[in-house]
C-alpha cells in the first residue's frame, strides 16, 4: 500500500505575520523615499536666500574659495542654509576661483538657481565705494556723485522728490538719508541716480535683519528711528563703551515722554559744528532739529554713524538715568544722573571746567 503524502500543516498566523512585515517594509519604503525627496527639495529646489529686498548684489573676491564664499554668504546673512548651498555646489563642481566680480541675485532663487547663475553668467563691471562716517549729508551726495561720476544736482533733486521717495516705504527727504549706511560696498559701474538709491535701499533693507528688527521693536523703535538715535549717540561720544549707556538715557527719555535736549541737534540746527558750549538763546531757535523745543526724535540723521553705534543703540543698557553731562576733564567720557538735582552738580562741574579753560563758545 502506498502510504498518503502528508499534507504540510501551516502554522496559525504565519502568512498574517509574513504579510504584516511586507506591510512594515513598504511604510518604512516609503517614509525614506518622503524624506529622500524632501531632503532633494530643500537642497536644490527650495528658496535658500536670506534678503529683505527683491535684488541684492553678492561680490567675490579675486582667488575666493568656495569655504571663504560661504563663509561670507554666512556672516553677512545671505543664505538660510549654508551647508544645502554648499553640498549643492560641489554637485554641480561649482569654483568661485575664477568668478571674480559683483553679481545680481533675487531673494526667491534656490540653490540651484543660485550657483547656476554664478557658475555660468558674467560678472557686472563694478567699482567700490565708500560711504564715509561724516556729519554733513552734503558729504553723502558728494562721495556718491563723485565717486559714481553722477550728476550731484540730479541726486538732490531726487532726494527731495517725496512722490519718487514713495516707492522706498516711509520716508520723507529728511528721513530718506537713514538709507546711507557707512561701509564699503561695490556698485555697478553703469547705474544711473535712480538706481544708486535704490541700491542703497536694497543696503538698508539687508542690514535690518531679523534679529536687528527685533532688538528694534525691543526698544520701541523703527529701524529709521534706530539710526537716527544712533546718529545723537555718536554725535555726544566717540567712546563705545559709553554708546549703550547714552543711548539708554535716551530711550529712557522717549519712554516718559521726554524732550531729549541734545546739545549735538541743536548744534545740528544751528549749522554752527564748532560749538562747545550751548547757550540760552540757541536754545529758542524752533527748527525740527531743536530737541529742547520739539519732543521726540528729529526728522533725520544729525551724523552718519557707523555699525557700532547702530547697535549700540540695539543693544542699548537698561538703567534709570535720564540726564548726563560731559565730565570736566580732558577724556571725552560723561558722568550720569537719574535726578535732575545730581545732574546739576555735574553740568556746574563741566560750565567751570569749560571757563578755566577760557573756552566761551
Amino acid at each position: 500500500m502506498r502510504k498518503a503524502k502528508k499534507t504540510p500543516v501551516r502554522k496559525k498566523g504565519s502568512s498574517k505575520s509574513n504579510s504584516g512585515l511586507l506591510l512594515k517594509f513598504k511604510i518604512i519604503g516609503l517614509i525614506v523615499l518622503a524624506l529622500m525627496l524632501f531632503f532633494f527639495y530643500k537642497i536644490t529646489l527650495s528658496p535658500n536666500l536670506n534678503i529683505k529686498s527683491e535684488k541684492y548684489y553678492v561680490y567675490i573676491p579675486p582667488h575666493c574659495s568656495l569655504d571663504e564664499l560661504t563663509d561670507l554668504l554666512k556672516e553677512k546673512k545671505i543664505i538660510h542654509n549654508w551647508l544645502s548651498f554648499e553640498f549643492m555646489a560641489k554637485w554641480m563642481e561649482y569654483s568661485p576661483v575664477q568668478k571674480q566680480g559683483l553679481y545680481l541675485i533675487e531673494q526667491d532663487w534656490n540653490n540651484y538657481q543660485l550657483i547656476n547663475h554664478l557658475k555660468k553668467d558674467k560678472a557686472i563691471f563694478s567699482t567700490e565705494l565708500t560711504i564715509p562716517v561724516v556729519r554733513n549729508r552734503n558729504n553723502i551726495i558728494r562721495t556718491l556723485s563723485g565717486g559714481l561720476n553722477l550728476d550731484k544736482n540730479e541726486f538732490k533733486k531726487l532726494l527731495q522728490d517725496t512722490v519718487y521717495l514713495k516707492q522706498f516705504g516711509d520716508f520723507n527727504p529728511e528721513s530718506i538719508y537713514c538709507i546711507f549706511i557707512p561701509g564699503v560696498y561695490r556698485i555697478d559701474k553703469s547705474n544711473s541716480e535712480k538706481e544708486i538709491l535704490e541700491r542703497m535701499h536694497q543696503e538698508y533693507l539687508n542690514f535690518w535683519n531679523d534679529e536687528r528688527l527685533a532688538q528694534a521693536e525691543n526698544a520701541g523703535l523703527t529701524p529709521s528711528e534706530a539710526i537716527i538715535l544712533s546718529s545723537i549717540v555718536y554725535a555726544e561720544t566717540k567712546n563705545e563703551e559709553e554708546m549703550p549707556v547714552i543711548a539708554g538715557v535716551y530711550i529712557n527719555r522717549l519712554k516718559q515722554n521726554m524732550k531729549l535736549e541734545s546739545d549735538p541737534t541743536l548744534v545740528y540746527a544751528t549749522g554752527d559744528f564748532n560749538t562747545r558750549r550751548v547757550y540760552k538763546n540757541k536754545k529758542n531757535i524752533f527748527p525740527g532739529y531743536n530737541t529742547y523745543r520739539k519732543k521726540g526724535l528729529p526728522p533725520g540723521p544729525i551724523y552718519y554713524p557707523p555699525v557700532k553705534a547702530i547697535d549700540a543703540v540695539l543693544n542699548y543698557a537698561e538703567h534709570d538715568y535720564i540726564y548726563f553731562c560731559a565730565k570736566g576733564d580732558t577724556t571725552g567720557c560723561h558722568t550720569f544722573a537719574a535726578t535732575f538735582e545730581e545732574h546739576k552738580e555735574n553740568a556746574d562741574k563741566y560750565r567751570k571746567y569749560l571757563d578755566s579753560k577760557k573756552i566761551f563758545k
